[in-house]
Order: C-alpha cells, then structure tokens, then sequence
C-alpha cells in the first residue's frame, strides 16, 4: 500500500500543486493526517499564537489517479479511519465559533478531550468515537482554500464519511487529485464550534467511473444515499440537494414518475446540516436504499 506522509501537505485544492504520488483505478493509499492546527497545540502551555503564520487544515496529497479524466466520476471507499491522538484539541475564541456565540466567548481557551478505549470523556460524557476526514476532495478546475466545501467535496465536515461510506465526486481536472485530512474523532451535525479535532490515519480505495457524472457529490452508505450540497445559505444548499437527488434517482430508475418521487422524498428522505461554521454552508439530502434499491451509480 502506498502511503503519503505529514511532509506531503497542500493547503489549497488546486491543479497547480506539487503531487505526492500517482495510482492506478482500484489502488488503496494511506494518509497520515495531522490535526487541523497542525499539531501545534498539543504542549503543555499552549496558545494560538504559536500558529503564528501557519494555516488551518493541512491536507495530505495530492494523489493522481491514472485514468481520471473531467466527465468521470472519482469512486472513493472509506477503508478504515484510525485515531492516533492520544487526546482530541478544541479551541474555543471568538474567529472560529459560530459567529452566534461570540457574545459568550470572553477570551480563548484551548480544551485538551481525553481520549480512551475508543470513547471521548467531554466533561463527563462519555461519546464513541466515529472517526471521519473533515476534509475529503479533489482538485477543482481552479484553486480554492481548503477550508471550502464544493462541487469538487472539500471540508464538508460531514459525519457520515465514516469507515465503509463510498464518496462519488466529479472529476474537474486530469488525474482528479485527491487530498484529505482534518480528521473528526466525533462531531455534532452543525458543527457549531468544531468537531473533536485529532490526528490520524485514513486509508482510502480510489476508482474511476468513466462516462458518469453527477454535479454534486454522492455518498452512499449502508442504510442510505445522500447528495452534499455547498451554498452561500441554507436555503440555496437545500434547494440544491433536493433538485439534484432527484436528477440522480430519475435517472436511474423508472420506478417512479417525477410527481411520485417528490412525495417518496417528502416522506422517507431527510434535509440534514453537515456544518454551518464554513465559508459556504453544507448540507445532505439522504434518502433510505430501501426505498431505491435498483439504484446504483
């Protein structure tokens, strides 16, 4: 298995940076993940400020997958999510809480989460840890920031990228040039302030689909399949989700006339928040596997 290491990191989902490796359709790689202050806040008497000049959410990559060319799909199965932080890092200041919240936040505190036994002790609550990459993409046709979502996944911050969860996304650029990081011990939907951030080990089987191509990315898991949606607000991220996974399911199955899929949709699918804390707010639309079990990508 290939491995790309903390000396490969990218801050940016772009065409223009430096590879870390190529792999053929159907390898596995190994990513070994910092937290997303890029362990720097793990002594003793820490501060922000000790990230002086350094930027949030380093990503491991980029990968090029041979074969991976715009018009098809880049198929990414979640093999395996392995915590390696002995404790998770939350900080808490008035730039990186919901921007609600401020009025509560008097100055900045770091918070060191024991981890244990594959449990999270958060002030006496006691939470199983369900480890997923913040951060999982490709490049799109132009550079972003990683700390956006989009089209091309990006920090999604969606916690049901869990071990086994297949991620479907559009490839924009040749090679498709897949990163990943800011692993999430555990995380809320929303997200409010941030999920409990850790370091890491994520290993990721990447497979091109050629000729097939949805606008948003898809994800599907054992009970269900989702559409991820990336807007300037909640609203339009909504509208989006809805419109676009009733363009995958139509196309895929005659099952149901449009009129009928809309009232299936109203009844067994759910409008649920990844995270409001990012430049562009995400959201997932899923739907039960039962209810379009002909479906397939």
């Amino acid at each position: 298995m290939k491995t790309v290491d903390f000396s490969k990191q990218v801050h940016f989902y772009s065409p223009y940076n430096v590879l870390a490796l190529y792999v053929d359709s159907g390898e596995t790689v190994k990513f070994l993940c910092q937290d997303t202050y890029n362990d720097m806040l793990n002594g003793e008497n820490c501060s922000t400020a000790d990230m002086a000049g350094r930027t949030l959410n380093p990503l491991n990559g980029p990968v090029y997958v041979n074969g991976a060319m715009p018009g098809d799909t880049l198929k990414i199965t979640i093999e395996d999510i392995h915590v390696t932080s002995s404790h998770a890092t939350m900080v808490v200041n008035d730039d990186l809480v919901l921007k609600g919240l401020t009025p509560f936040v008097s100055d900045e505190e770091i918070f060191k989460i024991p981890l244990k036994d594959g449990f999270a002790d958060v002030f006496g609550n006691m939470i199983e840890l369900k480890p997923f990459p913040g951060c999982l993409g490709i490049s799109p046709a132009e550079k972003i920031s990683s700390m956006y979502p989009g089209t091309h996944g990006g920090n999604m911050d969606n916690k049901k990228l869990t071990e086994g969860s297949e991620l479907f996304l559009p490839v924009a650029v040749p090679g498709a040039l897949v990163t990943t990081g800011d692993i999430h011990a555990f995380q809320g939907d929303g997200e409010i302030v941030c999920g409990l951030e850790v370091a890491g080990e994520i290993i990721l089987k990447l497979e091109v689909i050629k000729g097939k191509v949805e606008k948003w990315p898809i994800l599907k898991t054992n009970e269900r399949w989702y559409v991820i949606t990336s807007c300037p607000t909640m609203e339009e991220a909504s509208d989006e989700a809805v419109a676009a996974m009733e363009r995958f399911i139509l196309s895929r199955t005659t099952r149901y006339t449009p009129h009928q899929l809309m009232i299936v949709l109203s009844q067994l699918a759910d409008i649920e928040v990844c995270q409001i804390v990012n430049p562009l707010i995400t959201m997932r639309f899923g739907i039960d596997i039962s209810a379009v079990d002909e479906v397939q990508f």
